[in-house]
């Protein structure tokens, strides 16, 4: 990708149209920093103005707390839509759009070309977390109590039961320099008022609370989480981009980017409100990155306190449901997407094996929504069924964030991997990684999640994987999953050509690269520093299953 900017001109300057930039000031349309008025309806006139002005616009925020609240039925506080050439610019993560309902987005940007949002911050306020402390603990009978933190929501509030998931996650060290989130969440939670500010909490799975190793005293926070909505979204946008933006909270994720074309993440913050007592930031990943195509560059930022993974790229899958000849197919799937020339990648799940990968020559949508393909050759075998586990899946090459770039990058402690890579032709570059609760790089395939391809062709060079004493996994995990009940044996290899060069590993505790099911892996010139006390020797370099052609004649210097 080049290094262009996307849609930055200096005041004054002319951008394609030929006219020049307008200005749109959201205090000359009412809007208060006060952090109590709802600035809503201002911003969204400002915003409504610069849109139908027809020039290159920027709306601009001073310092200060907007308060926003949510349009109707959960709608977006800040809803930008159909614009065109549009910067929304603060001076900093002083300036920071406040959510008033935890339901709801923050920032929505849908159907839209060349959108920045540069220089401010989004938090929400009720928080879409309340927190507390563990006041008694019964792993094996499935429940514990805690007293809620003053301040906090009561989880007698309407919206923690109207999320699509009841999580909760045991935060140890919180307020120290390294706190550890997790690893294992608590799902599928009900509870009752035991007394004043106490809530007894019972998880689905005794096991759930069993693994989370959860203790009297252990900080506990209580999340109404989300599925789609997020601090920030962009959908369906062409030159879609973020720069110099904080995020301290999200209802689903920080931010979510879907079916865009041409994406750049420049300075995204995400993390805790410093100042605060909070134990989380966003509920859910840092960027949550689908179906992209054209360009995706993701450098400069750093994440920390999400309950789930930092960066997550892939593209969404079909499944085929009918087989109308060995070059016609029918595939369904909520958010797959196919357009004449795209490149598809057909999967066995039952074999663990890439059947194919084939050119789109014609792609249009039935009355029952599935989508009839006709492919530029035949596809022997095709396998067809009634969702993941029976049939064979169908990933969209061409929209998958192809030949990504993510550089640069800090990955602080949070709960979830570092970076989960489902995409083709990617580099990860230059990154810092610190989390202890998941593993900092995770090229990983799972046949019952509707997230892929299968991987090919990733530079892995330059990075810092820096670990401790609580590390609880590898460094870099590559592993095509396996179902139940097939042997590793038996398993394909269609994870292919990674390549983990010059990267330094600091105080590991675990092997550092886990490959499994997996082949064709260069590992060369990789430097392992500051062993800890009593270990070294014991530590496993490089860990394989079902591996061929792993070259590391020259993995490591000291």
């Amino acid at each position: 990708m080049s290094n262009r900017e996307l849609i930055t001109y200096l005041p004054g300057d002319k951008g394609d149209s030929g006219n020049a930039k307008q200005f749109f000031y959201v205090k000359d349309f009412g809007a208060k920093a006060d952090g109590v008025s709802d600035a809503g309806p201002a911003i969204r006139a400002a915003i409504a103005a610069a849109i139908s002005s027809g020039k290159d616009a920027e709306v601009r925020f001073e310092r200060g707390r907007y308060r926003v609240e949510g349009g109707q039925n959960n709608e977006a506080a800040v809803r930008i839509v159909g614009a065109s050439k549009l910067v929304l610019k603060g001076e900093g993560s002083d300036t920071v759009i406040v959510a008033g309902n935890p339901l709801a987005s923050g920032i929505e940007v849908v159907d839209c070309d060349d959108v920045l949002i540069q220089a401010l911050a989004v938090d929400y306020d009720p928080l879409p977390y309340t927190q507390g402390t563990v006041a008694e603990a019964r792993p094996a009978e499935g429940w514990f109590t805690f007293r809620i933190d003053d301040s906090y929501r009561q989880l007698d509030e309407s919206y923690f039961k109207e999320v699509e998931a009841r999580w909760g996650l045991v935060v140890r060290g919180a307020g120290g320099p390294e706190p550890r989130y997790g690893p294992h969440p608590l799902l599928d939670l009900t509870w009752e008022k035991s007394e004043d500010s106490e809530w007894r909490v019972k998880v689905s799975n005794p096991e759930m609370l069993q693994a989370s190793g959860m203790q009297p005293g252990d900080r506990y926070v209580h999340m109404a989480r989300r599925h789609y909505e997020s601090a920030i979204i962009f959908w369906r946008t062409n030159q879609a981009a973020l720069r110099d933006v904080t995020v301290y909270a999200g209802p689903a994720l920080a931010t979510i980017w879907g079916q865009n074309k041409n994406v750049e993440i420049d300075g995204l913050r995400v993390e805790v409100l410093p100042g605060s007592n909070r134990l989380l930031s966003a509920n859910g990943d840092g960027i949550h990155n689908l179906n992209t195509r054209g360009n995706l560059i993701i450098q400069n930022c750093s994440f920390s306190g999400m309950a789930d993974d930092a960066i997550n790229i892939h593209v969404r899958a079909g499944t085929i449901c009918r087989v109308l000849s060995p070059d016609i197919l029918h595939v369904r799937g909520g958010l797959f997407e196919a357009l004449a020339g795209d490149m598809l990648q057909i999967y066995s799940p039952q074999l663990g094996q890439i059947r194919a990968e084939a050119q789109v020559l014609h792609a249009a949508k039935l009355p029952d929504e599935t989508l009839e393909i006709k492919l530029d050759r035949e596809i022997s075998n095709a396998l067809a069924g009634n969702g993941l586990h029976d049939s064979d899946h169908v990933y969209n090459l061409s929209a998958c964030g192809r030949g990504f770039v993510v550089r640069g990058n800090h990955f602080g402690r949070h709960r979830g991997r570092g970076i989960l890579v489902r995409s083709l032709d990617g580099t990860i570059e230059g990154n810092t990684f610190t989390n202890a609760e998941g593993w900092g790089v995770a090229v990983q395939h799972e046949p019952d999640w509707e997230e892929g391809p299968l991987t090919r062709n990733l530079s892995i060079v330059n990075n810092t994987f820096k670990g401790n004493e609580v590390n609880v996994m590898a460094s870099i995990h590559i592993a095509a999953g396996i179902p139940a009940g097939v042997q590793a044996a038996d398993w394909g290899q269609p994870i292919t050509g990674i390549s983990i060069k010059d990267n330094q590993f600091l105080n590991p505790q675990y092997p550092l690269i886990h490959i499994q099911s997996a082949a064709n892996i260069v590992i060369r010139d990789n430097h392992v520093k500051e062993l800890l006390p009593g270990t070294g020797s014991d530590i496993k370099a490089i860990e394989t299953e079902n591996a061929q052609g792993v070259e590391a004649e020259e993995a490591w210097s000291g």
